[in-house]
């Protein structure tokens, strides 16, 4: 399959890292540095819950629940190892101890428990082995075990900022993918790099590229096991999921020529950008998918066909405003035009790509979804500080054959006040922890500035939420990992744009519309005009 994409991820020279920042091709800048979305954190936990993770801003820290102590990173990648060669000979080069020097938006863990990624808006996207833990040393009187160690085995420059990523398995191995903001989906072997020779000491890993979304930003990916199949689903700006299916080996997915040509079906049904999705557990029903929207509403999606299965609305639309150009003479002093940014509760209006354009529904967008192995699901919307809603996917036609959409629907259980368990604002990333029955997630709470943060007022805050009070593990310090885990934001955390404002698409008046052609760098540069656009 040819690379729609010809540009490659070029490597840097020894102790060089690009910024990322810079003004490139479509997506770029989901509509420009004005409309930057602000950094959110992140939380991931592996399958026995002995690691846990956030990414906040430029950090990640992993938490080892075993020892009580923030785990080790390390790398083995040819990169980091020039960039440490180039500190110790004076060059200015990237701290070792920051692995990404942008805002990181992609932290999971794969299914095993075996590997992490990382991935953000300096391009960088980072597969982490997880070092097995050491059992020789005992936890005897006096004895602590060394914390665990995860190690960065491959480290990749992608073409665009990064924005989702997500592990699947194939049958001779498993694939790291990442989704950046071009709309297109790379892919990265989750073994150690083998270097080769002395001109790849100091260049990137290459990710191939596995499949793309016409320019559309990609918002959220995960992996879907089905019966027969081994499926990855893939969300967007444009109101749909796309579920593409796997080829068997690891050897076919990350050879350029072919990558993951085969589409499963699409699910259309949100009537806004869709903001997450969630694999359904097979435990409770093959090749299902959850997802969450800015038009405020939850749904479930069979892969096989696309067919939505369920839908419940969270969050009421907003009400309508249509955006106009400042009348002659005026002075805009609100500073919109520059901007780029609604007042709260103005809605955008967004015409969806394809060949029936729509009008979008503005409302509260659906941020996070969990879904635990019994059908519960939860998920977080915006403006609703401090809870989240209950769902659950319910079967209301027994004995139907389980490819049967119909037999399945999506209910609202109830609204969990998360405040007593110290829950401030809204999560911007949940998990359901099987093996403590517990909802654990992160959200941003303000804070007191401290030394270093370059004015940063607020820090991850991670929760402990439903699980059951006499919990077998309550030896394991909760209030000791959060505090841990406390990653400070961003100086810029507080001038970035909401996820509904960076993702919703605006429309714009004629005269608007002419003036910001004009900001084009196409048009700048000459290679476009106003008669062809």
């Amino acid at each position: 399959m040819p690379r729609r994409n010809k540009r490659k991820a070029k490597g840097a020279e020894p102790g060089t890292l690009g910024a990322g920042g810079g003004k490139g091709g479509p997506g770029e800048n989901w509509g420009g540095e004005h409309m930057r979305q602000a950094p959110t954190p992140l939380i991931a936990v592996n399958p026995d819950r002995t690691l846990i993770a956030v990414a906040f801003g430029t950090e990640v820290r992993v938490y080892d629940t075993e020892t009580g102590a923030l785990a080790t990173l390390a790398s083995v990648c040819a990169f980091d190892a020039a960039a440490a060669a180039a500190r110790e000979g004076g060059a200015d080069a990237p701290d070792a101890s920051r692995w990404h020097t942008d805002a990181i938006r992609a932290l999971r863990f794969d299914s095993t428990g075996a590997s992490m990624c990382t991935a953000g808006d300096d391009k960088l996207a980072r597969v982490w082995r997880v070092e097995k833990a050491d059992v020789t040393t005992p936890a005897s009187a006096g004895v602590v075990p060394s914390p665990r160690t995860l190690t960065c085995v491959r480290c990749a420059r992608l073409p665009k900022k990064a924005c989702a990523a997500a592990f699947f398995s194939a049958a001779d191995g498993a694939v790291a993918a990442f989704a950046d903001k071009f709309g297109d989906v790379h892919g990265l072997p989750v073994t150690e790099t083998q270097i080769k020779g002395e001109e790849e000491k100091t260049t990137f890993d290459e990710a191939t590229y596995l499949l793309g979304h016409c320019c559309s930003i990609i918002t959220d990916a995960c992996a879907v096991s089905g019966e027969t199949k081994r499926l990855l689903a893939t969300a967007d700006r444009d109101f749909k999921i796309r579920v593409a299916r796997l080829p068997d080996t690891t050897s076919t997915i990350l050879n350029p020529e072919i990558g993951v040509p085969e589409i499963q079906s699409f699910c259309h049904g949100h009537a806004a950008f869709v903001a997450c999705v969630a694999a359904v557990p097979s435990t409770v029903c093959d090749a299902y998918v959850v997802s969450g929207g800015g038009d405020g509403a939850a749904k479930l999606w069979r892969c096989e066909d696309g067919e939505e299965a369920g839908s419940v609305t969270l969050a009421p639309p907003r009400p309508k405003k249509v955006e106009e150009s400042p009348a002659a003479g005026d002075d805009d002093d609100d500073g919109d035009d520059q901007k780029g940014v609604s007042e709260k509760g103005k809605a955008h209006v967004v015409m969806a790509s394809g060949e029936a354009p729509r009008e979008a529904v503005d409302a509260p967008a659906v941020v996070a979804v969990a879904v635990a192995k019994n059908g519960d699901v939860y998920a977080s919307v915006e403006e609703r500080d401090g809870h989240v809603a209950k769902l659950r996917v319910e079967t209301r036609r027994q004995g139907a054959s389980a490819s049967d959409a119909s037999r399945l629907s999506l209910e609202l259980v109830e609204w969990v006040d998360l405040r007593g368990a110290g829950v401030e604002g809204v999560p911007s990333s949940l998990h359901y922890d099987e093996t403590s029955k517990e909802l654990v997630g992160v959200c941003e709470r303000k804070c007191v500035p401290r030394d270093g943060d370059d004015g940063a007022t607020t820090e991850a805050a991670v929760f402990f939420a439903l699980g059951p009070v006499d919990a077998a593990d309550a030896s394991f310090d909760r209030a000791r990992c959060s505090r841990a885990l406390a990653v400070a934001g961003m100086a810029e955390a507080s001038t970035g744009v909401s996820l509904g404002d960076a993702m919703r698409k605006r429309s714009y008046d004629e005269q608007r519309r002419e003036e910001r052609k004009k900001q084009r760098n196409d048009f700048k540069s000459g290679g476009a005009s106003l008669s062809n656009l």
